[in-house]
């Protein structure tokens, strides 16, 4: 993971693939399911939780969005 922003409810990934920035969102939060942490914990404050740590992220390929897709899970597990 290159970048983590959170905006309110707002919820950012910018990953790095091949050279190239990835972008992927999650307009609240709150509809992630996080797995591996306490679901209070990873709710309360998913940005300080995320930082620092290897997440595997699974998404829904959106098209005509600025972004390449919608965060549907994070899995904290590795």
């Amino acid at each position: 993971m290159r970048r983590l922003t959170c905006k309110g409810k707002e919820l950012k990934f910018l990953l790095m693939v091949n050279g190239s920035g990835v972008l992927l969102l999650s307009p609240d939060e709150s509809k992630v399911r996080f797995v591996g942490v306490p679901a209070s914990a990873a709710h309360r404050s998913p940005c300080s939780f995320l930082r620092g740590r290897r997440v595997r992220v699974h998404f829904l390929l959106v098209h005509g969005k600025p972004y390449f897709g919608k965060i549907l899970e994070v899995d904290m597990r590795h």
